[in-house]
């Protein structure tokens, strides 16, 4: 398999799944309940690798 392919899937689905930890911070939030932080540091550490992940493997594709 191409490893671009999987490193770009890779990242597009870190992307998402980064997203599923909206609602539940959201609502952390309208409820006023602890542990909010777990999902804000989750989401923001996946979106964060994903986008890397998508940007590094979209400027080495225009590259080779």
């Amino acid at each position: 398999m191409n490893l671009k392919s999987i490193l770009n899937l890779l990242g597009i689905l870190l992307g998402i799944f980064s997203i599923s930890f909206l609602p539940p911070l959201a609502l952390t939030f309208i409820y006023q309940e602890d542990g909010g932080e777990i999902f804000l540091y989750s989401f923001l550490s996946l979106s964060l690798f994903g986008g890397i992940d998508v940007v590094h493997v979209k400027t080495r594709r225009s590259h080779t």
